[in-house]
C-alpha cells in the first residue's frame, strides 16, 4: 500500500470503526499534526518506523507487550512455524511453558493459557465464583480489568452491558485498609480482584493486609498482573512485594509481542477449570507458546541485568522529568513506578498536547502509559531525556508568554479511552 499515512487513514475510517482495533491506539488519542505518524510499518526493539518512513523511539511498547527485543523470540517462532501453528491435539509446548511459569511465579501451581487480559480476568472471576459458590466480586475503584461485561458494567463506557450486572460488582478504595475490611466483613464476596500496583504505589504493609483479610474472610484474592507480569520482577509484582495471591492473571510481556496471556493459581482453585466452561480454539496456538518459552528463558538467564536496567533507567527518566518540571515551575509530574509510569499535566489538556507535539517532533513516540523495556537501551534513554528537557523548556516559555494555543499545530487529542 504505497500511500501516505493520512491517505490510509481516510480509507481506514471508511472500513474500520475509529480506524483501529485497539482503543488506546486510536489516532484521536494523540494531537494530530504532520509530526504524528498515525500508522506503523515495522518495529525493531524500541524503534518504530511509520508508513511514511520516519523512525521514533517508542515509549508505549505496544501497550506493554514489547518488553524484550524482538530478536529474542524470532528464532523460536521461525523454528516452530516449520512444525505448524495450530494442532488438532494439545502440543507439548503447553506443558513446557506451564512448567517454566510455575518455576518463577509464586502463586502458580496450575496454568491455563489464553490470548488476552480480558480472557484471563473473565476466566479468573468465573472460577472464583464457582469455587466460592458466591456471585459478588470486589474490585478497586478505577481499576481496569479488560472489556468483559463484569467490569464494564460499572465503567463509564458501559454501552451494551446489562445494567443488572452492576449489582454483582462492588468497589473499594485502594490503599484504604478500613474500606476493604468493612466490605469483606459482609462475607458476600467470592473474590477481590485488583492490580497489586497501578500508578499509585501501595502503602507499606497494605498488600500484606489485603492478603490477610482475604484469608480471614474466605475470599479469593486475584492479582491482575497483566501489566506487572515479568516487569516488576521475574515473578511479577507478587514476587516484588512478597505477597502471594490465590490467582493471578498475567500476560503482555510474556510473549514479546505475540498474543499470549494466562491464569495461574493454587491447584485447588484452578481445578475449577474442570467444571466451568472456558475454551478457545487459539489458546494453544504454538507460535505464541514458543515465544513465551524463549522470553522466560532469556529473562531467567539475564534476570539481574534486566531488572537492574528497568529500575535504574525508569527512575532516571522519572527523576529527570520531575526535577525539570520543578525547575521550570510546571504543574506536572511523572507518576508510577519505574517499569510503568504516566505523565500528568494538571493545568489542562492543551498543555499536555503541546508537550506531546514537541516530543513527537523530536521523534519520541509517547502515550498515556510510559514503559521502560529491556529493548530501551541507555542511548535511547539519553535521547528521551534530551527531548524531554527541550520540550519542557518550550512548554514553560509558551505558558509564561500565554502562547500555548499559538504554539500548537494541528488538532487537539480527544480522550476516547481513559483507563487510569
Amino acid at each position: 500500500m504505497n500511500l501516505k499515512a493520512k491517505d490510509i487513514l481516510k480509507l481506514a475510517l471508511d472500513k474500520i470503526p475509529r480506524a483501529t482495533q485497539t482503543m488506546s491506539k486510536c489516532y484521536l488519542m494523540w494531537p494530530m499534526g504532520d509530526y504524528f505518524p498515525i500508522f506503523a510499518e515495522s518495529q525493531d526493539g524500541c524503534i518504530i518506523t511509520s508508513v511514511d518512513g520516519e523512525q521514533f523511539i517508542d515509549t508505549i511498547a505496544a501497550l506493554g507487550p514489547n518488553f524484550m527485543p524482538q530478536k529474542i523470540v524470532n528464532k523460536a517462532i521461525i523454528k516452530q512455524l516449520k512444525k505448524g501453528i495450530n494442532f488438532s491435539l494439545p502440543s507439548t509446548l503447553e506443558v513446557e511453558l506451564a512448567q517454566l511459569i510455575c518455576d518463577v511465579v509464586p502463586c502458580a501451581e496450575m496454568i491455563r493459557f489464553c490470548k488476552n487480559g480480558s480472557d484471563a480476568t473473565t476466566a479468573a472471576i468465573r472460577i472464583a465464583r464457582s469455587y466460592a459458590n458466591k456471585d459478588y466480586i470486589l474490585m478497586a475503584k478505577g481499576g481496569y480489568h479488560g472489556w468483559g461485561d463484569n467490569f464494564c458494567s460499572i465503567a463509564e463506557r458501559n454501552f451494551g452491558v446489562p445494567a443488572v450486572l452492576r449489582e454483582y460488582i462492588d468497589t473499594f478504595e485502594y490503599n484504604n485498609v478500613e474500606d476493604i475490611e468493612n466490605k469483606l466483613k459482609t462475607n458476600k464476596y467470592a473474590a477481590v480482584i485488583m492490580e497489586p500496583v497501578s500508578l499509585e504505589e501501595p502503602k507499606e504493609g497494605y498488600l500484606q493486609k489485603v492478603r490477610e483479610l482475604c484469608t480471614q474472610y474466605n475470599t479469593i484474592l486475584i492479582f491482575d498482573e497483566m501489566v506487572t507480569c515479568f516487569r516488576w520482577a521475574l515473578g511479577g509484582a507478587q514476587e516484588y512485594f512478597h505477597v502471594v495471591p490465590d490467582i493471578a492473571t498475567m500476560g503482555k510481556s510474556i510473549g514479546t509481542g505475540m498474543p499470549l496471556a494466562f491464569i495461574a493459581g493454587r491447584k485447588k482453585i484452578m481445578s475449577e477449570f474442570e467444571h466451568i466452561f472456558f475454551s478457545s480454539t487459539y489458546s494453544g496456538e504454538t507460535l505464541s507458546l514458543a515465544a513465551g518459552i524463549a522470553t522466560i528463558k532469556e529473562m531467567k538467564n539475564k534476570k539481574d541485568e534486566i531488572y537492574a536496567h528497568i529500575w535504574s533507567q525508569g527512575n532516571r527518566v522519572k527523576d529527570n522529568f520531575n526535577s525539570k518540571c520543578k525547575y521550570f515551575g510546571l504543574n506536572a509530574a511523572m507518576i508510577g513506578m519505574a517499569p510503568r509510569m504516566n505523565i500528568r499535566f494538571y493545568d489542562g489538556a492543551n498543555i499536555k498536547d503541546l508537550f506531546y507535539q514537541e516530543m513527537l517532533k523530536r521523534k519520541i513516540l509517547i502515550g498515556s502509559q510510559f514503559y521502560i523495556t529491556w529493548a530501551t537501551k541507555a542511548k535511547h534513554i539519553d535521547k528521551i531525556i534530551s527531548a524531554t528537557n527541550e520540550s519542557l523548556e518550550i512548554l514553560s516559555k509558551a505558558i509564561s508568554e500565554g502562547n500555548v494555543d499559538k504554539c500548537f499545530e494541528g488538532q487537539h487529542a480527544i480522550q476516547i479511552f481513559n483507563r487510569r
